[in-house]
């Protein structure tokens, strides 16, 4: 049987919209949940905006999933998005582990971000940890940047297993 070329090509387009729609509705699910599909990599991507660096606190950066077994932390990256006048950099650790947040990064000084200023990736995850189901992750600021101004973005590249 052969199938008339106008009408493939009719329900090619058709699919493809379908697809697209589909893909469309998930980004905007995931998005307003905190979760962005890293499509280069095919891993979970979390990621906070607007962390003042001067600040000693601890920002969640997001909540493991519920049923997809534990998450392998692969990467985290922090990104300077607003920096002026930084004469001491930051220490950050990164976890799951009550208020010390430790257990995923220990604490680390940032001193990429001080030698290269804003946007500069500073990728402090050298092992992979893994964090339970239905768990904060933690941003953990340990010294505050000695700085006019510093702004940072944290993402956290990982996967789930289990």
């Amino acid at each position: 049987m052969v199938m008339d070329p106008t009408l493939l090509a009719r329900r090619l387009w058709k699919l493809g919209k379908d697809i697209e729609a589909g893909l469309t509705a998930l980004n905007a699910s995931n998005l307003s949940s905190g979760f962005v599909p890293n499509d280069r990599l095919g891993k979970p991507l979390f990621k906070v905006t607007g962390i003042d660096g001067k600040v000693v606190a601890a920002t969640l950066v997001a909540t493991t999933a519920t049923g997809r077994g534990r998450f392998v932390v692969s990467n985290i990256d922090l990104i300077a998005t607003a920096l002026d006048t930084l004469t001491g950099a930051p220490t950050v650790s990164v976890g799951a582990n009550g208020t010390d947040y430790d257990d995923v990064v220990p604490a680390t000084e940032l001193v990429e971000i001080s030698a290269n200023g804003v946007d500069h990736l500073s990728t402090i995850a050298g092992h992979q940890a893994t964090v339970a189901e239905n768990t904060g992750i933690y941003l953990n600021n340990t010294t505050g940047a000695t700085a006019t101004t510093l702004t940072l973005t944290v993402v956290i590249n990982g996967y789930y297993v289990g």
